[in-house]
């Protein structure tokens, strides 16, 4: 996961030093990513769900970091069928959306799915 974080650090500096030209305002932004990096690792071994431990941390860049860890761990089907299909299958916290559904008839297309959010 520290390879990830690292590769994701390196990749916003050379992306922001390309489009911006200055980088200084990300070593705030990197030092409390990294914090954040740190109160995962305390809490990693005593986590029941890691990925959930993540986004509650930081749903905007931890979790996202290790989404992907877990796909350099284990192969994309695994990671498909085990965590997504889990993470999909609560109906408390995500909702399905169907292209094209036609009132309860059978549908073989794509499926989307959302986090609802009310304002």
């Amino acid at each position: 996961m520290l390879s990830v974080w690292r590769s994701y650090w390196s990749d916003k500096y050379q992306t922001i030093k390309e489009q911006v030209g200055k980088t200084g305002h990300l070593d705030e932004l990197k030092a409390s990513s990294w914090r954040e990096v740190q109160v995962f690792m305390e809490c990693y071994d005593s986590a029941g769900n890691v990925v959930e431990l993540g986004e509650e941390i930081d749903e905007m860049e931890l979790y996202g970091i290790v989404i992907h860890t877990m796909f350099k761990i284990f192969d994309a089907d695994t990671c498909y069928e085990e965590y997504c299909e889990h993470e999909f299958e609560q109906p408390d916290i995500w909702e399905s959306i169907i292209l094209g559904d036609d009132e309860g008839h059978n549908y073989d297309g794509p499926i989307f799915f959302i986090k609802p959010y009310e304002f």
